[in-house]
């Protein structure tokens, strides 16, 4: 389809008195030049504090609101950038098991933290 910038009377008398082709030139290079970039996907971030050692319930609620923002966002096939973790003290043990699920192959996720939801998902029922 074409354009607005290459519809028009003006457009169309311009292009009939243009003896260098240069227009054509002009229009060839607009009609071929790249798409938008992509918009990232949605960042996740989790913070974790020490809790006394506990790291199961650390873990627990990480799951949880992974699953909690999943459930809510709905789309399966969509991505979710899930790198944004700290931790402290304890925390710390926590986002390291975390951020190495995210590393495991086996998971598939391609890009270091961003996935799918499905793969989310998957992460998420790991942790908890």
């Amino acid at each position: 389809t074409e354009s607005m910038f290459f519809s028009g009377t003006l457009w169309d008398t311009a292009e009939t008195y243009d003896q260098s082709g240069f227009l054509g030139m002009v229009k060839a290079f607009l009609s071929s030049s790249p798409s938008p970039p992509l918009k990232p996907p949605p960042l996740l971030c989790t913070s974790i504090s020490g809790n006394g050692g506990n790291w199961a319930m650390s873990l627990a609620v990480v799951s949880e609101s992974i699953l909690l923002y999943l459930d809510e966002a709905g789309d399966e096939d969509a991505s979710v950038d899930l790198s944004c973790v700290i931790g402290a003290s304890s925390g710390s043990g926590a986002t390291m098991v975390f951020m190495n699920l995210l590393a495991n192959p086996n998971f598939g996720i391609a890009d270091p933290g961003t996935a799918t939801h499905r793969q989310a998902r998957t992460i998420a029922r790991a942790l908890g």
